[in-house]
């Protein structure tokens, strides 16, 4: 078994390594990319550029999705930290995380979260000003289980 393989956020076995162009033939731009993929559910996550290494946990779509949205308000904060525009180091808005949601070092990034803990995640960033709660971020609304 691969050294880097992770288990399905869903189904808790191994997943198993798959490129793009098996995955997704019709789209030749990810024909190279390497996936991991569960045999059992379908869930899936990519890798590390040039790597095997996983984004994350694999799992299905609704729970992509809710870790895609909460990038999308994430990345703009640590990305931005050298423009001056509220940035903050992405080391730090983590560690904010991890104090919030009560998690170990090794379990709080986005690409770990299940859809409960991306919508947590979003209470905390709420609660440590990140996010105005005033601007009613649509991001969780609709997200089905896996």
């Amino acid at each position: 078994m691969d050294r880097h393989a992770p288990n399905c956020l869903h189904c808790d076995i191994p997943t198993r390594k798959a490129t793009g162009g098996i995955i997704f033939p019709r789209r030749p731009d990810l024909r190279k990319l390497i996936f991991w993929v569960c045999v059992e559910c379908g869930a899936r996550c990519g890798c590390h550029k040039k790597s095997s290494r996983p984004l994350g946990l694999p799992t299905g779509e609704s729970t992509r999705q809710a870790r895609s949205r909460l990038h999308k308000i994430m990345d703009p904060y640590w990305q931005n930290e050298s423009k001056g525009n509220r940035g903050m180091r992405r080391a730090h808005l983590y560690r904010m995380l991890r104090t919030g949601l009560g998690l170990p070092d090794d379990e709080a990034h986005v690409g770990r979260f299940s859809i409960e803990q991306c919508v947590e995640a979003e209470k905390v960033l709420v609660q440590f000003g990140i996010v105005d709660k005033s601007s009613k971020h649509p991001i969780f609304e609709g997200f089905g289980n896996a």
